[in-house]
């Protein structure tokens, strides 16, 4: 049985070869982007019309140690202590 890939972001991907081919605006403008459509990122599975692919963008600084996303659906204790 071939194993399937995970989806990947092609908004991700797209921001990757824009920064392999050089442009030096890329991250700027993808953070600008992101800025007015807001997160996370909700985009279409490529050949899977049921589900959507769901990414969490977290913009660090040098003293960001962590992320956790907190999310209702979750035991929200399990989640906190797994994750700290």
């Amino acid at each position: 049985m071939e194993k399937k890939k995970p989806p990947t972001s092609v908004t991700i991907q797209n921001l990757e070869k824009e920064l392999g081919s050089g442009n030096k605006s890329a991250l700027n403008n993808f953070w600008d982007r992101i800025e007015r459509i807001g997160t996370p990122l909700i985009e279409q599975i490529e050949g899977d019309e049921d589900h959507k692919l769901v990414t969490f963008l977290v913009q660090s600084d040098k003293d960001t140690t962590n992320a956790v996303v907190v999310c209702s659906l979750a035991n929200q204790d399990d989640v906190l202590s797994n994750n700290i």
